[in-house]
């Protein structure tokens, strides 16, 4: 039991008034109490941040009926009471009043009393509260519960303990959370963590994902497979604050070349792919070329290889953002080679002979068949080396073109190739015989390009001149062989303009003798 003392000057304060000096008097009077019940006045320890205001509680558990208290409270240092703060718990109060006010010594007085001399209601429990301005240092400050009096409706002092309390005062309660990598690929381990700061510096932690507790360290590593928020709770038994960390995942590229298919090795073929979640692209395979490779949409050219494996894997791949990860997907292109076919060279027949097609070649294809612009026919349209036998017609005229038609598969569409078959009465006749020559064509439309026909090697010279013996070209070919030769004669070309007859003498000088001939040659001008 604490023991007591009178002190006068604690109750004379200029706002005890009248009653204050009763109460005075009466616990003056009465001896304390000598009793086995507890009557405690407690001080409530406090929290608050530097400069502000903080609420201080003072209980009193008391077993013995109540009807007044007093306490001094020496101020902490820059502390300062809020004047007229104090005040009683409704609860508990019947008729009585409360006054606080600082005397010397910065000490916070405090005095209660019932002027009815009823008790208070209740036996624990907050009494009254007030208000401090705290210091703007940080630390802990002790709040002494000095001189305490409990008195009885006797006026005797009942108190058996005071108990001090203290102000805590602190930064707020801060949180940095952090975390190793902020945008991973999927499946990485990212480290987070979290520093509390502040408030009562003892910490607690807790990391929440989708609302369910994940861990009550500090920190952990984790792994997620999709973009997702990680909340972390610090606490340091007063206060709680939290921090969201987000995690972006990048997203596995997807990618697909497209059905396998087959084409002919002539035709170029359009890809079309498709992908999501990619930066960047690449087609690659066989010994072909791409358009351009690095677009989704592209042509791929096939090559020689290609087309000798009649097949190819193409190959696309996605590249992911952040270089995280690739995809890839096959397309596989069967090629069949496409109908190659030549009818074979140009040629010049005796327009009372036939043309066997031996020079022609075919290959890759399905099946074969001869057609003409003439009136001839084939001894079998559908054999490569056939007879193509002259009709009325074509002997009328000064050439028959033969085509030979080759037709590919379902993807390879058919090849054509076609040769001119010019007439000629100087055809198949021995160098040996008599000198000639032929034109063709005859009638001709222009002089940019003849057919020399000779027989003949020597040097060769030619004279032009029209129906009135008037010369029109004079021009020397020098040392031709016997046969055929592509000519020209671009000096008519700006100078003849309509239609008429010219006459061509060919002179011809070799080591036996010299020869000359002369040809009609008819020009059409439409």
């Amino acid at each position: 039991m604490m023991n007591f003392c009178i002190r006068p000057d604690l109750f004379f304060s200029p706002g005890s008034k009248r009653a204050a000096w009763f109460m005075l008097i009466f616990l003056s009077i009465a001896p304390p109490v000598i009793s086995n019940a507890e009557n405690i006045l407690k001080v409530d320890s406090a929290y608050c941040f530097p400069s502000e205001e903080v609420t201080v509680s003072i209980q009193v558990m008391n077993d013995d009926p109540l009807v007044s208290f007093q306490l001094d409270i020496p101020l902490p240092p820059y502390f300062s009471y809020v004047s007229n703060s104090i005040i009683l718990e409704p609860s508990r109060k019947a008729d009585h009043i409360i006054t606080a006010s600082v005397i010397s010594n910065s000490v916070l007085r405090i005095i209660s009393y019932s002027p009815g001399n009823f008790p208070y209601n209740g036996n624990s429990g907050v009494i009254a509260t007030f208000r401090l301005i705290s210091s703007p240092v940080q630390g802990d400050f002790i709040l002494e519960a000095n001189n305490a009096i409990l008195g009885n409706s006797n006026s005797q002092n009942i108190l058996t303990s005071a108990i001090d309390g203290n102000v805590r005062v602190m930064w707020p309660l801060t949180i940095y959370a952090t975390s190793s990598a902020d945008t991973i690929c999927r499946w990485d381990s990212v480290y987070l963590n979290a520093i509390g700061g502040g408030g009562t510096g003892s910490y607690s932690y807790s990391w929440y994902l989708d609302n369910a507790l994940v861990t009550a360290e500090q920190g952990l590593w984790v792994n997620p497979g999709v973009n997702c928020e990680y909340l972390v709770e610090v606490s340091d038994g007063i206060a709680t604050t939290s921090e969201l960390i987000q995690i972006y995942c990048h997203p596995t590229p997807l990618v697909y070349a497209g059905i396998d298919q087959n084409i002919c090795s002539n035709e170029p073929h359009y890809l079309y792919g498709s992908g999501q979640s990619y930066i960047s692209l690449l087609w690659t395979g066989g010994d072909g070329y791409f358009s351009d490779p690095s677009l989704l949409n592209t042509i791929y050219y096939p090559g020689t290889n290609d087309i000798l494996n009649q097949g190819i894997n193409i190959t696309i791949t996605v590249f992911g953002e952040g270089n995280c990860a690739t995809a890839q997907d096959i397309k596989y292109l069967g090629i069949t080679p496409a109908p190659i076919v030549s009818a074979g060279n140009d040629t010049i027949i005796h327009p009372d002979s036939f043309y066997y097609t031996s020079s022609s070649y075919a290959s890759n294809f399905i099946s074969l068949s001869w057609t003409t612009n003439g009136d001839g026919y084939f001894s079998d349209p559908h054999a490569l080396h056939t007879t193509y036998y002259l009709g009325i017609s074509d002997k009328e005229a000064d050439s028959v073109i033969l085509i030979l038609e080759g037709e590919g598969d379902q993807q390879c569409t058919s090849n054509i190739d076609s040769l001119i078959a010019r007439f000629s009465i100087f055809a198949g006749l021995p160098l040996d015989q008599a000198f000639c020559f032929g034109i063709f064509p005859n009638p001709v439309m222009s002089f940019n390009s003849l057919s020399l026909i000779i027989n003949q090697n020597g040097f060769y010279s030619v004279r032009i001149y029209d129906i009135q013996s008037r010369e029109v070209l004079n021009k020397s070919f020098g040392f031709l062989k016997a046969g055929t030769h592509e000519v020209s004669f671009p000096e008519l070309i700006n100078s003849i303009h309509k239609r008429d007859l010219f006459f061509i003498e060919l002179t011809c000088h070799s080591k036996e003798r010299n020869y000359q001939t002369v040809e009609k040659l008819i020009f059409m001008n439409f």
